[in-house]
């Protein structure tokens, strides 16, 4: 999450202020489309509930972090350095190889169970965000 931005404002070279308000606009979005199925009369099962729980929390992470390098962008404090890298660059390596055993747990636990694959695929997916969240946690931590 926390490599999205950055690949964002290094691709569009766009200011941190500008990617805050395209995350406001997509999570806003992403509210009222939920609201608006709702009324609608389509129902959110318990799953699909901690799907978009853990959606929008991975948003409000990025804007808490999005606003803390604007902060210190406008301090004069670079927004990278080595640890930084050095700490998200350990923990994609851990999430990766942690998502190959995750992904193997989740297909031999939902073997029997009839689950959609929409639902199979955003489950996997948020398992690996939440194994790169703690390892990213665990480095920062011991800060190597």
């Amino acid at each position: 999450m926390f490599g999205i931005s950055n690949i964002l404002l290094e691709i569009h070279n766009m200011k941190q202020s500008r990617f805050i308000q395209i995350l406001l606009f997509l999570a806003g979005s992403f509210v009222l489309g939920i609201a608006a199925y709702q009324a609608m009369g389509g129902e959110l099962d318990r799953l699909e509930w901690i799907i978009v729980g853990l959606t929008l929390g991975g948003v409000l992470i990025a804007l808490v972090v999005g606003l803390r390098r604007l902060k210190d962008e406008r301090r004069g404090i670079p927004a990278e350095d080595e640890m930084t890298q050095s700490v998200k660059q350990k923990a994609a390596s851990i999430a990766f190889h942690g998502s190959f055993y995750s992904w193997s747990a989740l297909m031999l636990v939902t073997m029997d169970r009839q689950l959609a694959g929409y639902k199979l695929i955003a489950v996997g997916l948020m398992l690996t965000v939440l194994i790169y969240f703690g390892a990213w946690w665990n480095e920062s931590r011991k800060g190597r």
